[in-house]
C-alpha cells in the first residue's frame, strides 16, 4: 500500500511540476527545476515532464536568433596582411634604429616564392642601404628547430630550404634593377638572418652569402665598413622606393 501511495504522489508531483514548467514565470521555473531535482533524490523515474527553458528577454531572444559573425576568407587574408605588415614596420623601425641615420631600409618582396608547395619561412625580405654596401637582407623564422649550416646548405628540421640560393635571387635582381637605374653597376650582397631560439651550429660559411643571427644582423652590415658615401646611399634608396619590385 504504501508503495502504491508512493508512486500515486510521485505521478501527482510530476503533474505539478509539468504545469509549473508551463509557467512563464521565473519563480515557476526555479521551482519546477527544483521539484525535478526532488524527484531524482527519492527515486521517480518517470517521465520527466517537458524541458524547462530559462526565461531570456526580448534583447537575449534577438541576440541568439542573429549568425555568428566569422570574418570571410577574404577579411581573414586582409587582416593577416595588415598584422604582418604592422610586424614588418616595426621591426624595420627598431632595425634603422641599431644601425643609425645613415642606414636606409627599403621593402622588397618578389614573386615566385615557393617551395614544396608551401611558403618559406622568409618573415622579412629588404634591401638596406648605407655607407657599408647594399645588402639583400632575408630574415628567417626557424623556431625552435636546430640550424645546421655547412657551406651552401642548411637543414632545418631534417628539412633543406633553399635560403641561400633565394637570398642570392634577391640580391641579382636588385642589382639588375639598381644598375639599370644607376647608369653603373650596383653591388648588392645577399644575407640571411636566422630568426628563433633553436641551436644555430655552423660547419662552414657560404662563400658569396653572408649568415648571421637576427640579433646580430646590425652588427654584420655596420662591420661593412664605408664603401660608399651616405649621399649615394641616400639616392639608391630612393631609388629603390620608386623602382621597388611588387610582385
Amino acid at each position: 500500500m504504501t508503495d502504491e501511495l508512493d508512486g500515486k504522489t510521485n505521478r501527482r508531483v510530476a503533474q505539478l511540476l509539468n504545469r509549473l514548467a508551463n509557467d512563464p514565470a521565473a519563480e515557476a521555473v526555479h521551482a519546477a527545476e527544483e521539484l525535478r531535482e526532488l524527484l531524482r533524490e527519492v527515486g521517480y523515474h518517470g517521465k520527466a515532464g517537458p524541458p524547462v527553458h530559462k526565461v531570456r528577454s526580448a534583447a537575449e531572444a534577438a541576440t541568439e536568433r542573429m549568425p555568428a559573425l566569422r570574418p570571410t576568407p577574404a577579411e581573414w587574408a586582409r587582416r593577416r596582411r595588415a598584422e604582418r605588415a604592422a610586424r614588418r614596420k616595426h621591426a624595420a623601425a627598431a632595425m634603422h634604429l641599431r644601425l643609425g641615420p645613415a642606414w636606409h631600409l627599403v621593402d622588397w618582396p618578389l614573386p615566385g616564392f615557393a617551395w614544396a608547395g608551401t611558403e618559406y619561412d622568409v618573415r622579412e625580405r629588404f634591401l638596406a642601404f648605407g655607407p657599408g654596401g647594399v645588402y639583400a637582407v632575408l630574415i628567417v623564422d626557424h623556431g625552435w628547430h636546430r640550424v645546421a649550416l655547412s657551406g651552401d646548405i642548411v637543414q632545418v628540421d631534417n628539412k633543406r630550404p633553399p635560403y641561400l640560393p633565394e637570398a642570392r635571387r634577391t640580391a641579382r635582381q636588385a642589382s639588375q634593377v639598381l644598375s639599370a637605374a644607376a647608369g653603373q653597376t650596383v653591388r648588392v650582397d645577399p644575407v640571411v638572418a636566422f630568426d628563433g631560439s633553436g641551436v644555430i651550429s655552423v660547419h662552414g660559411l657560404p662563400k658569396d652569402c653572408l649568415v648571421s643571427g637576427c640579433k646580430d644582423l646590425d652588427k654584420l652590415l655596420l662591420a661593412g665598413g664605408s664603401r660608399i658615401s651616405p649621399a649615394t646611399a641616400e639616392k639608391l634608396a630612393a631609388a629603390a622606393s620608386r623602382l621597388r619590385a611588387t610582385g
